[in-house]
């Protein structure tokens, strides 16, 4: 089933569907040069030469504050199981159709593995940082939704990573959350089409993403994989479980 129609296509069959998503829906801002909504913004930035004067224009997206969060527990002789979310993203193009322009959509749409991941739910803009969620709140909450897991042991920053600084000039907060394995709820978040969650050992993790796609799950999503390799370069004692 398509998961994907294009904005013109969509209003010619429900003329007022922007003026009914309100703040949540994108519009155009002539002030800034871009698009905006209350989940980010999209501008246009000119790149300057050396001497100061344009050289080329891009389109820069900007995300609210939005976290990375690796779930991991322990069994009783030690292995680390790592959590990760199966999510569909229709958006995402076919490789096998990358002659187009601009890429197709795959249809159906792909299936990605990848850790927690979220927006901090507030208003996007200044005036409305500093009710913004802390980023261990939404990572705590992110969990919980996406992974069905009640009981939280700890909850630990790692800093943060640039999704791709090409075009996307915001950072991701990164998080390790470790869970207690026996307490986890049999439930997944089916309103952001997230079908299915699974702990895996490390070893099993790092084996999939060698192939790029198990089970018709894709393992090669350049962020969900960044967050999984910073995560372990904060735990070189975990190595010896790749092998």
């Amino acid at each position: 089933m398509k998961m994907w129609q294009s904005l013109p296509e969509v209003l010619k069959i429900d003329p007022d569907f922007l003026k009914k998503r309100g703040e949540n829906g994108w519009r155009w801002n002539s002030e800034t040069g871009g698009i905006e909504s209350r989940f980010g913004k999209a501008m246009i930035q000119v790149q300057l030469k050396p001497d100061g004067s344009p050289d080329f224009d891009r389109v820069v997206y900007y995300e609210p504050p939005n976290i990375n969060a690796v779930v991991y527990s322990f069994t009783v002789d030690g292995t680390c199981m790592v959590g990760i979310t199966i999510q569909e993203r229709p958006f995402a193009n076919n490789p096998a159709n990358l002659e187009h322009p601009y890429g197709i959509p795959a249809e159906p749409a792909i299936k990605f593995a990848q850790p927690v991941m979220g927006f901090a739910r507030k208003i996007f803009g200044e005036k409305a940082m500093s009710v913004f969620e802390s980023g261990a709140g939404t990572a705590t909450r992110e969990a919980l939704e996406e992974l069905g897991i009640r009981d939280i042991i700890e909850i630990k920053p790692l800093g943060e990573h640039y999704p791709n600084p090409t075009f996307c000039a915001t950072v991701s907060q990164l998080f390790e959350i470790q869970v207690d394995l026996k307490k986890i709820l049999k439930k997944t978040d089916e309103s952001e089409l997230i079908v299915s969650v699974e702990f895996i050992t490390l070893k099993e993790l790092f084996s999939r993403i060698g192939e790029k796609v198990h089970d018709d799950v894709n393992y090669n999503a350049a962020v969900a994989n960044n967050t999984f390799f910073m995560w372990l370069a904060k735990h070189p004692e975990l190595l010896n479980q790749l092998v």
